[in-house]
């Protein structure tokens, strides 16, 4: 089911234009750091969530955090 929520979710971004080439080269990047450092959820979050609000100054990083963290 949730890979199902995030393939929408990638979906409606593609069709909006919200995420660019750039957006998914900087995911990869992050994803391959926290897999080669063995980072744990919650340090691959903050990761996600540092490196989303330098790029974006109206970014929430508490949003974010809490977003990632409910169930």
């Amino acid at each position: 089911m949730a890979s199902l929520q995030w393939a929408l979710v990638c979906n409606l971004l593609r069709e909006e234009q919200l995420v660019t080439k750039k957006d998914y080269v900087m995911i990869a990047a992050l994803f391959h750091e926290a897999r080669s450092e063995g980072y744990t959820l919650n340090q691959t979050i903050k990761l996600f969530g540092e490196m989303f609000a330098d790029n974006n100054d109206r970014f929430d990083y508490e949003r974010f955090v809490a977003a990632c963290k409910k169930k």
